[in-house]
């Protein structure tokens, strides 16, 4: 499901911003799950490739807390220093 999604959010970022809010959406209910933080760092790669800094950072950030959450550092790792590539 994710990777459809995020496929067909390439083209169009109104798709994208809605299933960015969707991952919100269970991250501010509490919901920590492996496959939300992978697709929202997948949704922020995409999204800093297009150069969409803004959207990029708001999705590592999302994929970041659900990584700390998890207890997965070096995940959480690799998202910090993608974060701090970015300014």
């Amino acid at each position: 499901m994710w990777p459809i999604g995020l496929r067909r959010s390439r083209q169009n970022w109104a798709d994208w911003d809605s299933l960015q809010q969707r991952i919100a959406s269970l991250a501010d209910q509490a919901i920590v799950d492996e496959d939300l933080a992978s697709a929202s760092q997948l949704a922020a790669d995409l999204a800093r490739r297009a150069g969409h800094y803004r959207r990029a950072r708001w999705a590592y950030d999302y994929s970041l807390g659900y990584y700390e959450r998890m207890d997965k550092p070096d995940q959480a790792q690799i998202v910090q220093l993608t974060l701090a590539d970015l300014g």
